[in-house]
């Protein structure tokens, strides 16, 4: 896939990603006011550690950071949460551990307990128990410890004290008998002096115990309660939509892309020659607000567009056929209404514009329609009896007959020559434009397709060589479930396919490429038709050309449902024959053959 092919999907599915883009940030937009919102409050708590004179900064610098971390665990233990949730029922433990965050600040000695709820009431209310409780705790746990530690420091001073006595006993009933004892005096006090300074030091150690249990009853104090009006941290509107546009984009890019894929029409040139891997000729832009076929020829409000495109389309074909002569194309699509007459007649005008020699048959003897572009009496002798003449008396056999002159007995069939080598001049007509000339379809028979694949139709094609017609132009049937235009495509030089860009179905493109193919004709490319020119830019050139084309201001043809006047056939007249042209038979009326001198 190249990125001609991305642009083109883009181009061509940008309503459906707009829609898409939208629909999911409106998604997002209509999720997050429809969420419940979530409110975050907090509770600022100061730990103030101890401070000891044998200790550096450093040291307390450490020692307040680990303490702080300790307190922050603490904060959120389950003996905390779980004493709290009790008071708020019917909130369990787990709920409420997952609503709770504590959060130590840098370079602080605060740290943050956070609750978050729908409430903005009750979460202020659950971060100022949360501190409370855990206040509550640490002082009962001090508490406790301190109280052993005294109660167990005051048995060990009664314990010192009971030998403090004993020992002052000893040393009095000594002294008072007046007599050696079994252990001396001096040993006596020397003990007792022992005691003493034992006790002393319980008596520091109990004053120092008491002092640090009033210093941790001040190790905790809350800076600030939590306040009802907490910020809104969910949903997060502004970054939801934010984050929604990535996401939404790249859905976008997706959806084009697999519809893209699974799209069974073809809008654009470049996807056409992708699908069928031809060459697109020309684009023929789509001209709005047209009621009559002969105003798409004359082309009246998109006249610089298409006949630039047509230019560029004659100068293609001969780009397409530098190795090969190209005297004879059939114009094929594969369903009626593409354009096919419209861009034949068109076509050979152009080819004609440049001095050309151009002949232009309707090859539909189904639904014929260049007889009314140029406005050529129906009962015109045309292709059909061309045929027939063109018949020996060998292969106009009595199946021959039945089939093709039976049926045509009843019009106009008389006059009708049976030579074996026959002239085409009294079945083509001049139109009033130079260097142009056009066989009708003449009679319908009532089997077409017998008739062009006849023996009669290669016999015509050979008297169509012996013409000096430099270019011939077949204006054919569709191609859908009719074998008319297969046959022509066989015969001819070359094949120009019309695509109808307005419904353009690849299953059936598909399928005209697969019958080409089958019949063996040689593709020179593809003309796809109807292109809107809003999506795709028409780009206008200026030539250095002859001045008789120079001066024509109109398209080739300018037929009207109205007959034309005799002013409008003489603005369309084309460029002087470069050449002699063959002989034709002039239509009656007003449309009678002339000749440049």
């Amino acid at each position: 896939m190249t990125v001609d092919y991305y642009r083109t999907a883009f181009v061509k599915q940008w309503k459906a990603m707009l829609l898409c883009f939208l629909i999911v940030v409106f998604a997002v937009l209509l999720i997050s006011k429809q969420m419940t919102p979530i409110y975050q409050v907090s509770v600022v708590m100061q730990v103030t550690p101890r401070l000891s004179g044998n200790r550096s900064g450093v040291v307390d610098a450490a020692v307040t950071e680990r303490l702080m971390q300790t307190e922050a665990q603490l904060a959120m233990s389950e003996a905390v949460l779980r004493e709290v949730a009790s008071r708020f029922s019917p909130m369990t433990l787990d709920q409420l551990v997952r609503r709770v965050t504590v959060t130590p600040r840098n370079n602080t000695q605060l740290f943050e307990i956070a609750v978050q709820d729908a409430s903005e009431k009750r979460a202020s209310a659950l971060a100022n128990d949360i501190a409370r409780t855990l206040l509550k705790q640490q002082s009962s746990l001090s508490s406790q410890a301190s109280t052993q530690a005294l109660q167990q420091m005051q048995q060990d001073l009664d314990r010192t004290q009971q030998h403090i006595d004993t020992l002052l006993g000893q040393i009095s009933d000594a002294q008072s008998k007046n007599k050696k004892s079994s252990v001396p005096v001096a040993s006596l006090q020397g003990q007792l002096s022992g005691w003493q300074q034992h006790y002393n030091q319980l008596q520091n150690e109990q004053a120092q115990l008491e002092l640090l249990n009033a210093q941790n009853s001040q190790l905790f104090q809350i800076v600030q309660f939590a306040q009802p009006g907490g910020h809104l941290i969910r949903p997060n509107i502004p970054l939801n939509l934010l984050a929604s546009l990535p996401v939404a984009l790249s859905l976008s890019i997706l959806l084009a892309l697999v519809l893209e894929a699974k799209s069974t029409y073809v809008r654009t040139p470049e996807a056409l020659s992708q699908l069928l891997q031809w060459p697109v000729l020309a684009p023929l832009w789509r001209i709005p607000d047209v009621i009559d076929r002969q105003e798409l020829v004359h082309l009246p409000d998109n006249e610089a567009s298409n006949t630039e495109s047509y230019r560029l389309l004659r100068a293609n074909l001969g780009f397409s056929c530098v190795d090969r002569s190209l005297r004879t194309l059939a114009i094929i699509s594969a369903t009626p209404g593409d354009g096919r007459s419209v861009i034949a007649a068109n076509l050979a005008i152009a080819m004609a514009r440049v001095g050309k020699n151009t002949l232009l048959i309707d090859a539909d003897l189904r639904h014929p329609a260049l007889h009314e572009l140029f406005e050529i009496d129906s009962y015109k002798m045309g292709l059909s009896d061309a045929i027939l003449t063109a018949s020996t008396p060998e292969s106009n056999s009595r199946r021959m007959r039945a089939q093709f002159l039976t049926p045509l007995a009843q019009g106009n069939t008389l006059g009708l020559p049976r030579a074996p080598h026959f002239s085409i001049d009294a079945f083509i007509y001049d139109v009033g434009i130079a260097n142009l000339r056009v066989m009708p379809a003449g009679t319908l028979p009532p089997n077409p397709t017998e008739l062009l694949d006849s023996r009669a139709m290669q016999r015509l094609f050979i008297a169509l060589e012996q013409t000096d017609a430099e270019i011939i132009i077949f204006d054919t049937p569709a191609l859908q479930g009719l074998f008319d235009a297969s046959i022509l495509a066989a015969r001819v030089d070359g094949t120009l396919v019309i695509v109808d860009a307005s419904c353009a179905y690849k299953r059936q493109l598909k399928q005209l490429k697969a019958t080409l193919m089958q019949a063996g004709a040689h593709v020179l490319g593809c003309v796809m038709n109807k292109v809107r020119p809003g999506r795709y830019e028409s780009v206008s050139y200026s030539y250095i050309e002859q001045p008789e084309e120079e001066q024509l201001e109109e398209p080739p043809i300018a037929t009207t449902r109205a007959r034309v006047s005799a002013a409008s056939v003489t603005r369309l007249r084309m460029l002087s024959a470069t050449r002699t042209p063959f002989h034709v038979t002039p239509v009656g009326g007003r449309r009678s053959a002339r000749r440049r001198s």
